[in-house]
């Protein structure tokens, strides 16, 4: 939430870490380069939920998993079909 290691550790968080939409902007990306750019994909018709469980902090990894829900046949565009899935990002933890 802010870029300033000393306003950051004031802040309620205690430390750097990214905004809840950036987090969701990297959650994108990487669903986008795992697997969606490689399929014909016409967009989306929306999200049904968004949480934060907890900070993504500065220099931590993260891993993103996709589980298809449904996907049901399409009637307006030919040949094509709609896909609920869910997805998600975990924090990888260092272990010493």
């Amino acid at each position: 939430m802010h870029l300033d290691e000393a306003a950051a550790s004031a802040s309620m968080l205690g430390s750097l870490a990214a905004s809840g939409w950036h987090s969701c902007c990297l959650l994108m990306r990487m669903i986008s380069d795992g697997f969606l750019g490689q399929s014909q994909f016409l967009g989306a018709p929306g999200v049904d939920e968004v949480r934060w469980l907890r900070p993504l902090r500065a220099g931590e990894s993260i891993r993103v998993r996709a589980t298809v829900l449904e996907t049901r046949p399409r009637t307006a565009v030919r040949n094509s079909a709609l896909s609920s899935f869910c997805s998600s990002f975990s924090i990888l933890r260092e272990t010493s």
